[in-house]
């Protein structure tokens, strides 16, 4: 009997083994397209996907509309980096699910080039009243993937320079304490010594200072 009842559980183990190398366990998919900073597809992009957990590497390429699809993932963190020549790298990392694809798209930045002038964001910052304001936080955001890329403070004028190192869509943002954020689109196109002015006014933050009257146990109970 003990013989047969270990043939039985081997004889079901292997039947598991069968079904799970069959495709019972379902595996993750990512993906998604690699574009410059204009939304432009980069074709033949190269994605590296290397699992948090394990070192198990995989590598694809985009296509013409710089799309690529990454299918038989194991669930998990998965970390991806995106490179394309004449571009800076940039590592992504995402929770991939068994249940449906993940979508991941990359912005790529193009590299800084010693032959060109970087781009300038200037401006001023000033209050509803017209006031220049310094110690002013100001920070430019990439409008495609929300990516820091360069921050600066006022001077005593209320004014501010920041360099950018390539063409896009950017987020300008404007912060002080006591005053409510402000924020600017602008758009810049190929380096070429190229200046954007963005003045920005910043509005007192409305607190309500009004006292609280505790309502009457009387009326609460009509």
């Amino acid at each position: 009997m003990g013989s047969a009842r270990r043939l039985r559980l081997l004889a079901s183990l292997v039947m598991f083994m069968s079904l799970c190398g069959g495709g019972l366990l379902s595996a993750g998919e990512i993906k998604g397209r690699v574009t410059d900073l204009m939304g432009r597809p980069l074709p033949g992009a190269s994605i590296e996907i290397s699992t948090v957990r394990s070192n198990v590497r995989r590598s694809v390429t985009t296509d013409e509309s710089g799309n690529y699809d990454v299918k038989d993932i194991p669930p998990g963190y998965i970390s991806l980096t995106a490179n394309f020549r004449g571009f800076e790298q940039e590592e992504r990392k995402i929770y991939a699910r068994d249940s449906e694809p993940s979508i991941l798209d990359f912005g790529l930045v193009v590299g800084k080039l010693a032959d060109y002038a970087p781009g300038e964001v200037r401006g001023t910052v000033r209050s509803s009243r017209g006031v220049p304001l310094s110690e002013v936080t100001v920070t430019v955001v990439s409008a495609f993937n929300e990516r820091v890329l360069q921050r600066s403070k006022t001077d005593s004028a209320g004014r501010f320079v920041i360099k950018v190192y390539h063409g896009g869509q950017f987020l300008v943002y404007a912060s002080k304490p006591g005053f409510e954020v402000s924020v600017k689109v602008v758009l810049m196109g190929k380096l070429v010594n190229e200046s954007e002015t963005v003045d920005l006014t910043l509005d007192p933050l409305r607190i309500d200072t009004s006292p609280v009257v505790p309502e009457s146990p009387h009326r609460r109970a009509q």
